[in-house]
């Protein structure tokens, strides 16, 4: 959560280059991933940021990144999914457009 929340702040995200890091990061474009436990990296990284002005792209491209992604969005257009696949008789249908049953019965 601290990289999404940085992004939603405009704050460029530093961090190490495992677990959920990498699909939330793009290198060099909205922050910055370094090797995991290499803390010469680390350093290396914040001096580099800390001298380039680039850090202030890193964060608004971060906030747009956050904004393409931002749960809103994802909100809306599993509605439209949803729409989509829900006959006029609130039954859903499937990939080849038989009708079925909802789980927990019916949606509307």
């Amino acid at each position: 959560m601290v990289a999404v929340e940085a992004m939603a702040a405009g704050t460029a995200p530093v961090a190490s280059a495992h677990r959920a890091f990498p699909e939330l990061i793009t290198p060099g474009a909205d922050g910055a991933l370094l090797p995991r436990a290499d803390v010469d990296a680390l350093v290396d990284m914040l001096v580099d940021i800390a001298d380039n002005p680039q850090g202030d792209r890193y964060g608004q491209q971060g906030r747009q990144t956050y904004q393409d992604r931002c749960p809103d969005a994802g909100i809306s257009r599993l509605l439209e999914i949803y729409c989509f696949a829900v006959e006029p008789s609130g039954h859903l249908k499937d990939i080849a457009g038989r009708s079925i049953r909802p789980a927990f019965g019916a949606l509307r």
